[in-house]
């Protein structure tokens, strides 16, 4: 989840630990990152052998499994994990990362319908992986080669060609054994490093604007986008959502989800390794920026504390989970941060975040697809009422539910329900989704 293993942390270190977060959380991809990963996983593999393919096989958690089975790749009509891992081999360039699509074209779209129809393409499920693992093995005229991601969309830990180990970074791989690294700070110090930060070395939070602004505004004028539709009702019934703090900040979150899960080939800017998360954490703070008429370092700084957040909480639920992380996480994230926008006190902060949990939590994750832009429209609903109300100091009393008075205890709640409560639930999705119910 691009989160490093927990480290002695020294305060006056917070704003350098914070902004190497920032920089290694926050980061551009086109697609969502599960087929994209299972992508970048078969053209790494690819790099590595020549020859013609005879066989691709590659083996998923449940969770790369689920967020891939019914999602758009990029650029294409195509869904679903056998296509991403085709597009791979085809067009596939390992040395862009999370990009690794960014080149394809209607040719690369016939072989890879090719592989599939050939039966050239083989993913599988392994139920006893927890975290995000994705191993992708090519056999050509040639011989093999093997890539291996683990816990992070990006993390390569092990490559190996006809016998030769390229890479083996298994044994140094440490996962959640003990805190991550923003664990060691609170909301306090997220606000602080908000306020304070010079916005010049977070580059990425403009660009984030810019990337993120750009899908929701192509989602707006998508007929078939729900943002459309919703707009349309809106406008039938004499109203003006552009100008409305309850109603624009949803309806914009959800052009830009829609259009991500539909395929677009449009970059957006992911927070702790989720393109929604990253949709979510934003694009209701622009479009208060919009209709409030804030400042672009208002907006620039109510992003941060949004990230930092979001990064927060993954940090608790684990970076792909049963939980719908763009919805919960990012969801309860920005609803902070809309506080923080509107000139709350830190106090009213932890309340924003403290109402939208206790609202949200169990928000399930059935796989990506367009359906997700529903839930972050729900999702940003509540959290701009969660903050409205926290900024009239009004808020879910402490031990109500899973919520405390203090938050990071309301947090640890939600990671505790996700990681032990909803222990079976992926499996229940995979089956539901797969018929096997």
């Amino acid at each position: 989840m691009f989160l490093k293993v927990s480290i002695p942390v020294k305060k006056n270190n917070t704003n350098n630990t914070l902004l190497d977060i920032l920089h290694k959380q926050v980061r551009p991809a086109l697609g969502c990152t599960e087929p994209i990963a299972v992508a970048l996983a078969v053209a790494t593999a690819k790099k590595y052998i020549s020859g013609n393919i005879k066989k691709i096989s590659v083996v998923v958690d449940k969770n790369v499994y689920k967020n891939g089975a019914r999602v758009t790749i990029p650029g294409t009509k195509m869904i679903g994990l056998d296509y991403a891992a085709s597009l791979g081999a085809t067009c596939g360039n390992p040395d862009k990362g999370l990009e690794v699509l960014e080149a394809v074209s209607e040719k690369d779209i016939e072989t890879a319908k090719k592989y599939i129809k050939e039966n050239r393409i083989e993913v599988k499920l392994d139920r006893e992986k927890d975290m995000l693992y994705i191993s992708a093995k090519i056999v050509s005229l040639k011989g093999y080669a093997i890539c291996t991601i683990e816990n992070e969309h990006t993390n390569i830990t092990f490559i190996e060609t006809n016998g030769r180990i390229i890479k083996d970074n298994k044994i140094q791989t440490v996962v959640n054994e003990t805190k991550n690294e923003i664990q060691n700070y609170s909301l306090k110090d997220f606000k602080k490093f908000a306020d304070t930060v010079r916005l010049e070395d977070i580059s990425v939070i403009k660009k984030a604007v810019e990337i993120n602004s750009e899908i929701a505004i192509k989602g707006m004028k998508n007929k078939e986008n729900f943002a459309y539709q919703l707009r349309e009702v809106f406008i039938e019934e004499g109203g003006n959502p552009e100008n409305s703090i309850l109603d624009y900040p949803k309806i914009l979150a959800e052009a830009g989800v829609y259009e991500r899960m539909s395929g677009a080939k449009k970059l957006v800017m992911t927070v702790a390794g989720s393109g929604n998360q990253g949709l979510a954490a934003t694009l209701p703070l622009i479009a208060i920026k919009k209709i409030k008429k804030f400042d672009d370092e208002k907006l620039f700084r109510a992003i941060i504390l949004s990230c930092l957040i979001t990064i927060y909480i993954k940090s608790f639920t684990g970076v792909l989970s049963p939980m719908c992380g763009s919805g919960v996480a990012a969801g309860s994230a920005v609803s902070g941060a809309i506080t923080y926008m509107m000139d709350g006190t830190l106090n009213q902060i932890k309340i924003a975040v403290n109402n939208s949990i206790g609202a949200l939590a169990g928000m399930v994750c059935d796989g990506g697809k367009r359906g997700c832009a529903f839930k972050i429209s729900g999702a940003v609903s509540i959290a701009v009422e969660g903050a409205l109300l926290a900024l009239r100091n009004a808020g879910i009393p402490d031990r109500d539910g899973i919520v405390r008075k203090n938050v990071k205890e309301t947090i640890k709640n939600l990671g505790y329900l996700n990681n032990q409560g909803m222990a079976s639930v992926d499996n229940c999705i995979i089956d539901i989704l797969f018929n096997k119910q």
